[in-house]
This record gives C-alpha cells, sequence and structure tokens, in this order.
C-alpha cells in the first residue's frame, strides 16, 4: 500500500483544483487534517488530499471530483498534444516502433495521474482520437 502524501494546504488545493480558501473552509467544516497548524515558522497546516476529497464526497460535495476530472482530462490533452508532435517530428526506419511506445506512453503516464487523482482508469474508448488514430496506424 502506497504511503499517503501529507501537504500543506496550497499544495493540496492545487491537487484537488481547489482554491485555498476554499481548502480552508472545509477545514474549518470539519474536513480531516494530518496536523493542526500554529503561527510561527513551521506551523502549516497539513493535510492529506485523498482525505479530504473523500470527506467531501461523503458530504455530497462534488466539486473536487469535477474538479479532479478537469485536472485529469486537460492532463491527457496536453500529454496526447505533445506525445503526437513527437510522433510528427521522428524520421527513419524507427518511426512505427517509436510511435507504439508513445501510445504506451499515453496510457501509463494518464492512469498514473488518473490514479493519483483517485480516478478509474482510463479506458481505450476514452483516448483522445489522436491517440486511438497513432495506435491504429501502428498496430498494421
Amino acid at each position: 500500500m502506497p504511503a499517503q502524501r501529507i501537504l500543506p494546504l496550497a499544495a493540496c488545493a492545487v491537487a484537488l483544483g481547489l482554491t485555498v480558501r476554499q481548502l480552508r473552509y472545509a477545514v474549518r467544516q470539519g474536513a480531516p487534517v494530518a496536523r493542526r497548524g500554529h503561527k510561527g515558522r513551521g506551523g502549516a497546516t497539513l493535510v492529506v488530499p485523498a482525505a479530504i476529497s473523500a470527506w467531501m464526497q461523503e458530504r455530497g460535495d462534488y466539486t473536487a471530483v469535477q474538479a479532479r476530472w478537469k485536472i485529469a482530462r486537460e492532463f491527457e490533452r496536453t500529454l496526447a498534444e505533445s506525445l503526437v508532435l513527437l510522433v510528427r517530428n521522428e524520421d527513419g526506419p524507427h518511426k512505427r516502433a517509436l510511435a507504439r511506445s508513445h501510445v504506451l506512453t499515453f496510457e501509463f503516464t494518464a492512469n498514473r495521474r488518473r490514479s493519483e487523482l483517485g480516478l478509474p482508469p482510463l479506458e481505450r474508448c476514452e483516448w483522445p482520437a489522436c491517440i486511438d488514430q497513432i495506435d491504429k496506424s501502428t498496430s498494421i
């Protein structure tokens, strides 16, 4: 079982797609914290993003879930565009093999990011059209 990341509020807010203000409000409402903050050096409040997200889901606050899906989709789109550019710029006898490795890179990296966000794995039917096209061209 992987260790859970413990982050300060600002980093957790970015990971969950929330603002720091929204996260502080959630903590005041009773969201779980790993360590309460205090004034002075080293006094930041530390939280576990997965615990905050689970707490928000239990309360029926789905903004965190929607934000995680948005982060995942944006990440997948950016990754796909980058890999397509790599395939287009490659030349030579190994272009097809490299294209196949880029498809596998997309699948692995997107699923890893989804796992970090607590989302289900990416299905092939959810792949961007450009990655699906590269995959079909390499499997001929």
